[in-house]
């Protein structure tokens, strides 16, 4: 998180959605976790409108498609899964953009059965919503649920985790990696196929691809009038801007913007992108004006996030192989243990218990 005299920018998670298990490690580390804002508005921006994701067409398509069979397919992706239940242009519309804004990548480069692991083995679609429906069930007890941030931004999160640990770390380290038992690497693939360079792990974790995403934190003197009282927006590929999301921030976490409203735009692209960024403003809030805007700065992640898709999935499988054989070296990263804040949470509690 950069401070700045407007307010935080977050250069890369806004906020970590709770589980059980993420809830426990905030309470270990003595933090004050704040929920974001309630009964915020979501909208998906199609044909130069703000819409519900909740339309018709969606209830429509799941209570036909509630009985429908899965179709069995070998290493399918999210698009093969779901085409016959909700139609192309839900896939489009709906299914890519809300999977873009968590993986980076389209419906139709996802592997199905990484995503959804548990439900995947589901005979119906209604079946398969149920299974879902059940997983959710389980964080209900729970006194804090949803998204979280804390005062200051998620740094503060970062800041415990250093202080937790400062006896047994050294940062900025800069001697040479020596392999030895017992070795952890928490690096993401590409760097660990580096460190591994020579052995067995290093040609499997290059099979593994990294999607590129920006993020561009936009001050203004007012408020995008669509996107008041609301999380933000999804924007499909094919409408012609550059950003495939916009967060909301002043409205998600109030406690945190103070005095100016604060936009962050997410692109997967990484070149030239600040004035794209702000031809996308300009395209979607023609009231916001040049002299409206307070600061606008840009952070790139040419590897941003592992994509999900079927090369990552066998890649895995073959380093769970390797690592059978030799128990001395242990990765682990957003690219083993599940993309999220809160997935690695409970990879690393699990590990740590066995």
């Amino acid at each position: 998180t950069k401070q700045t005299a407007y307010g935080p920018i977050e250069t890369a998670a806004n906020a970590i959605f709770l589980s059980p298990d993420a809830l426990e490690l905030l309470d270990e580390l003595k933090l004050n976790p704040k929920p974001s804002a309630l009964k915020l508005k979501r909208h998906l921006y199609l044909d130069r409108k703000f819409n519900s994701p909740l339309s018709f067409k969606l209830m429509v398509r799941i209570i036909l498609g509630w009985r429908k069979k899965i179709p069995q397919k070998e290493h399918p992706t999210v698009e093969d899964f779901f085409l016959p239940f909700f139609g192309r242009d839900l896939i489009d519309h709906l299914v890519s953009p809300s999977l873009g804004g968590i993986y980076a990548t389209e419906a139709h480069g996802l592997d199905m059965e990484s995503l959804f692991p548990e439900e995947f083995k589901a005979n119906t679609y209604g079946e398969f919503l149920l299974n879902i429906k059940k997983r959710l069930k389980k964080n209900r007890g729970m006194r804090l649920k949803g998204s979280v941030s804390f005062e200051g931004g998620m740094q503060k999160l970062i800041d415990a985790l250093t202080n937790s640990l400062k006896e047994n770390i050294h940062l900025n380290y800069h001697e040479p990696f020596r392999l030895q038992d017992n070795t952890i690497l928490c690096t993401d693939a590409l760097v660990a196929s580096e460190l591994l360079s020579g052995t067995d792990f290093s040609k499997h974790l290059k099979n593994i691809q990294y999607a590129p995403l920006s993020t561009t934190t936009i001050y203004l003197k007012k408020k995008i009038k669509k996107l008041e009282n609301s999380f933000g927006v999804l924007i499909p590929r094919d409408q012609g801007l550059h950003s495939i999301g916009i967060l909301s921030n002043k409205d998600i976490f109030p406690f945190n913007y103070k005095d100016f409203p604060s936009y962050t735009f997410i692109s997967p692209e990484i070149h030239d992108l600040e004035g794209k960024v702000l031809s996308d403003l300009e395209h979607i809030a023609p009231e916001i004006k040049k002299s409206d805007r307070v600061l606008v700065e840009t952070k790139l992640w040419p590897t941003a996030l592992p994509i999900y898709n079927k090369n990552r999935k066998l890649a895995v499988n073959e380093l769970h192989q390797i690592a059978d054989k030799k128990p001395g070296v242990i990765l682990f990263g957003n690219y083993v243990a599940g993309i999220s804040l809160r997935e690695m949470i409970t990879a690393a509690k699990n590990f740590a218990s066995q």
